[in-house]
């Protein structure tokens, strides 16, 4: 019997992880320059993943409640990807809702072995390339010379990169010592050297002062304060500076200046398109030069404008409804990663897509905490 039940086991793990290796390929292929895949098969492998993890959530789902919320966040999440073009907050969604019967740190650990092999091969591959002449090792973006590293963008790298980091510090929080902080730290200012990415840098810089705290006090008020009210607060803080940027005003000219002009990015979508609640589609959008903005092409490289303008504001809502609910079990750990979170999509979008910034995965623990088929499986597996 407890063979039979090995079994099972293992075929259900095989179909749940085989689903997230599909996804975790695309997502990864999607950034890289060197491993570049087509877009049908792009398609292909994007259909297949959510097919095979779908069907898989559905068949582990016993609680009738759960069913309904999963149908009710892929409504949302089908219905943004349909109005936005966008697929970013579907494929989180299919993932936090596809480990409904496994424990969160053993998909963190398979998405960080493979994401760790990828860049081993994408680095290696860009230096035989480099090499033989057929890639530049530097390249000039922006009038700065920096090295990419086969990704999209050197920003890009030093991002998938800070995503591993994040996903060590993680798997092995109770066993980091001084010795490794001096690691982190050296491997971020050796990334910075090569591609000049300068946000990686600071916030790797601010985890290693964040895990000091959190590894202090078991119960660190500092910590469950912040991760409770950060979303939220940072959400006001962009927000107000974008609706003022017009204003001319001296502190949020300094602000857009240190965030490398992120706020006039936000002001400018909201000036021509507004806040938006369901999100709308802004993927092929014209922009033309002139003398107040400065600029002819546009993004928003900030998760906080990228919600409230692009993908919409009841995303952002949620997100900062379940990280406040997860903050409140006061577990130093996780709220270290919702703060580290919360300040790296100040910066970036990628941190929506958890195989690019995996703290949004988090979330999942929130959902599953009462689901007595997760917690019947997890005893169960401790037990073989």
């Amino acid at each position: 019997m407890k063979d039979l039940y090995i079994q099972k086991l293992g075929y259900r793990r095989f179909v749940l992880y085989f689903g997230i290796l599909i996804l975790t390929f695309k997502t990864t292929c999607s950034i890289s320059s060197i491993i570049v895949i087509s877009n049908i098969f792009d398609d292909i492998l994007s259909i297949s993943s959510a097919a095979i993890l779908c069907v898989y959530t559905v068949s582990q789902i016993k609680n009738f409640k759960l069913l309904i919320l999963y149908l009710l966040f892929m409504g949302l999440g089908l219905l943004s990807a349909n109005i936005t073009g966008q697929s970013v907050i579907l494929i989180t969604i299919i993932t936090i809702f596809a480990l409904c019967s496994e424990q969160i740190d053993n998909a963190i650990k398979f998405i960080f072995y493979f994401e760790v092999i990828f860049l081993i091969i994408n680095i290696s591959i860009f230096v035989l390339l480099c090499l033989f002449g057929s890639y530049s090792f530097f390249k000039n973006y922006g009038g700065r010379i920096r090295c990419d590293f086969g990704f999209n963008h050197p920003n890009v790298f030093s991002s998938f990169l800070f995503n591993i980091i994040l996903m060590w510090i993680w798997l092995n929080y109770k066993k980091i010592t001084a010795r490794h902080y001096i690691s982190i730290i050296f491997i971020s200012i050796i990334a910075y050297l090569f591609s000049g990415t300068r946000t990686s840098l600071v916030l790797s810089i601010l985890t290693i002062l964040l895990l000091f705290v959190s590894k202090r006090s078991k119960k660190s008020k500092f910590l469950f304060y912040t991760a409770s009210v950060i979303v939220p607060l940072i959400s006001i803080l962009i927000m107000f500076c974008i609706v003022y940027y017009t204003s001319d005003i001296a502190i949020i000219n300094y602000i857009d200046k240190l965030l490398s002009a992120r706020i006039r990015l936000g002001a400018y979508a909201y000036e021509n398109f507004g806040i938006t609640f369901f999100g709308q589609n802004l993927e092929n959008i014209n922009v033309t030069w002139d003398p107040y903005w400065g600029f002819n092409e546009f993004t928003f490289d900030c998760s906080y404008s990228y919600l409230i303008m692009n993908n919409g504001l009841i995303w952002l809502l949620i997100i900062s409804l379940f990280f406040c609910f997860l903050a409140k079990r006061k577990n130093n750990k996780i709220n270290l990663f919702i703060i580290i979170w919360s300040l790296y999509a100040i910066t970036e979008i990628h941190g929506l897509n958890c195989f690019y910034c995996f703290p949004i995965l988090l979330i999942a623990y929130f959902v599953f905490y009462n689901n007595k088929e997760m917690q019947i499986y997890a005893r169960n597996k401790q037990a073989i």
